[in-house]
């Protein structure tokens, strides 16, 4: 019996070789029943057609699992899972955005102040919206959580406990979703706590803090989720079981959201009150450096080469090199909004009335005019397609006689800034995200989540 299974493996041995494989294992880290599965697969490229098939399926049984694509688990599988797409805030995608537009659906009733929408797994969005108040002052509804299908169709809703404070609810964001890699959703909210939920909308866990919750969470490699509060808190949570790993005090209110470099450094920015800082912390919670400017309302965005780019309160626009020393400082008219970065280094941000491209040594490399001012993050698709809205809202010490008209608007720009399409809406384009079959979804002012298409 044992010489006839030494025949067997042989024979199998001599078709993999064949066939350019190396020898299928029996045994080993991709199972028995993966060996089998292989074989068969072997025997596949004997069929016309089938051969390259085979050698991608042998190809991804590699260390015990299925082997995803170079380009990552969250553009492999979950085409833009958190704001501005991924833990460094590049706001950039594989993906592409429609290159001739039409609404494809409209979510009604959701709320009328917005997070960035997440796309997860199978297409489905995640959309956040925050507390609301009736015409007497007093509380509507405290906020909730959405999930949608890719068709338009509501999954499920959670709602969210009592704001500790009203201080910023229904001017501010509120926390935008993530899709963790194994599924877990997270979020905070203006009740103090970060919430965790299942896909199927149940809670997983909750932690509570001092404050409301406005920063958007990201989460690490090694499963913790990093996240700020009006506490004046860094926090870094299991991802497994919520329990606290460190928190770290900081000089003012953390009220934007967290980016994560390639080596593990967190980058935050806070509204203090006489002032801000941008933090750089080691993920043991470590204080790196510190760099003192206004108000920090923007999330810093990381650059290929490792530089921390942001904007404050005091009209100016800052890129950081990751010792925490300046590299440059662009003025501009209005506080500037979250910036993005492209492949190339391009920084992306918006103003009143401009999206400036700027290149990575502060070269401003164009501005485009928009209706108003830019009410949303960019988000960069895989053409270099530039996606923004605006808010057609006028700068303070506007003074009638002043000729402008403010129009809120979907803007696409090319890489060298001319205007690819645009597109009129009912309300502030809040945070954009870029989902499969080339479309964009975002909240807006009038209450609604849409959903943008190719034609």
């Amino acid at each position: 019996m044992g010489q006839g299974n030494e025949v067997l493996h042989r024979l199998r041995r001599r078709r993999a070789r064949a066939a350019g494989l190396a020898s299928p294992p029996l045994r080993g880290k991709c199972g028995h029943g993966a060996a089998k599965r292989l074989i068969r697969l072997v025997r596949l490229l004997a069929v016309p057609g089938l051969g390259a098939l085979a050698l991608t399926a042998a190809a991804g049984c590699q260390g015990g699992r299925p082997t995803l694509s170079d380009k990552g688990p969250h553009r492999a599988t979950q085409p833009w899972p958190m704001l501005k797409h991924d833990p460094s805030r590049t706001g950039q995608t594989v993906l592409r955005g429609p290159h001739s537009p039409r609404v494809l659906w409209a979510l009604s009733a959701l709320g009328s102040a917005g997070s960035s929408p997440a796309v997860g797994r199978g297409g489905r969005v995640y959309y956040r919206t925050g507390p609301e108040t009736a015409g007497t002052g007093g509380p509507r509804t405290y906020g909730r959580l959405y999930a949608v299908d890719r068709h338009g169709g509501l999954l499920w809703g959670f709602s969210v406990g009592l704001p500790l404070n009203f201080e910023g609810s229904g001017r501010l964001p509120p926390s935008s979703p993530i899709e963790a890699p194994d599924g877990t959703i997270y979020f905070g909210a203006e009740d103090g706590r970060l919430y965790a939920l299942l896909h199927d909308g149940r809670r997983k866990w909750v932690y509570q803090t001092r404050g409301p919750v406005r920063s958007s969470p990201c989460v690490g490699p090694d499963g913790a989720v990093y996240f700020g509060s009006d506490d004046k808190r860094l926090y870094a949570v299991s991802g497994l079981n919520g329990r606290l790993r460190w928190a770290f005090a900081a000089d003012g209110a953390i009220r934007a959201s967290p980016a994560l470099a390639k080596d593990g450094t967190v980058y935050f920015g806070t509204v203090g009150e006489d002032g801000g800082s941008l933090y750089a912390i080691s993920s043991a919670g470590k204080r790196k450096w510190r760099f003192r400017a206004s108000w920090i309302y923007t999330t810093p965005t990381v650059g290929p080469d490792g530089t921390v780019y942001f904007g404050t309160q005091m009209d100016a626009f800052l890129a950081l090199r990751p010792n925490g020393t300046l590299k440059w400082r662009l003025p501009v008219d209005a506080a500037p909004g979250d910036p993005a970065v492209a492949a190339d280094g391009t920084v992306y941000f918006g103003g009143f009335s401009t999206l400036c491209a700027v290149a990575p040594t502060g070269r401003v490399k164009w501005r485009f005019k928009t209706q108003g001012q830019v009410s949303s993050s960019p988000a960069l698709d895989s053409r270099g397609t530039v996606y923004v809205g605006s808010s057609g809202s006028v700068p303070p010490g506007w003074q009638p006689g002043y000729p402008l008209r403010p129009e809120k608007r979907l803007y696409a720009i090319r890489p060298d800034g001319s205007k690819a399409w645009d597109l009129a809406t009912r309300g502030p384009v809040y945070s954009l995200a870029i989902g499969q079959r080339a479309t964009l979804y975002f909240g807006c002012g009038d209450g609604k989540l849409y959903a943008v298409g190719e034609r």
